[in-house]
């Protein structure tokens, strides 16, 4: 059985979400603090534990819509994935079970009236033979590990001239 406790805004150990091993660029600092400015969210961030060991994080945001919603990420928000951010692999069963109970909890609580979350690492196979209730969207993810070389001689002429127009109107592109 898992339990949760509600992360107070200026507690969030945003060093310690960023180097969960399922980390990406949407459960960042960086982006909820660009949600916050640009969306006028509010994060809404839990710590997950079993027993007393701390298993994880849930990364969303609460809004009074014509009820309380949380949402990881809500559409609008130019915010394709958010969800759970685990300090070790989990299986997709595991997260599942961590949904289910996190739910479970938001409502119990009275949290939220509506949640909604978008996790990359669920798989539809396992997530339909859950109780879940879901919807499948298209998304396209792209590993951007490689050299910026190789990432254009993989990319069509259309997106290769797309960046350089980019980059002609002041964008730079680097890499880290």
């Amino acid at each position: 059985m898992y339990h949760f406790k509600k992360i107070e805004i200026s507690d969030i150990p945003w060093d310690k979400i960023e180097s969960c091993y399922d980390h990406i660029v949407f459960k960042s600092k960086a982006w909820v603090g660009y949600l916050i400015q640009n969306k006028k969210i509010t994060p809404f961030i839990l710590g997950i534990y079993k027993e007393e060991r701390l298993l994880g994080y849930f990364i969303g945001s609460k809004f009074k819509f014509i009820f309380t919603v949380i949402a990881s990420p809500f559409e609008g928000w130019t915010t394709p994935f958010q969800g759970l951010s685990m300090v070790d692999s989990v299986s997709v069963n595991q997260r599942i079970e961590i949904y289910k109970e996190l739910i479970q909890f938001l409502f119990k609580s009275g949290e939220c009236s509506y949640f909604q979350a978008t996790d990359f690492q669920l798989e539809v196979a396992n997530v339909a033979h859950s109780t879940l209730k879901y919807e499948i969207y298209p998304s396209y993810i792209l590993d951007l590990t490689p050299k910026i070389e190789e990432l254009f001689r993989n990319m069509n002429s259309g997106a290769r001239r797309q960046i350089k127009a980019s980059q002609g109107r002041g964008i730079i592109i680097r890499s880290t």
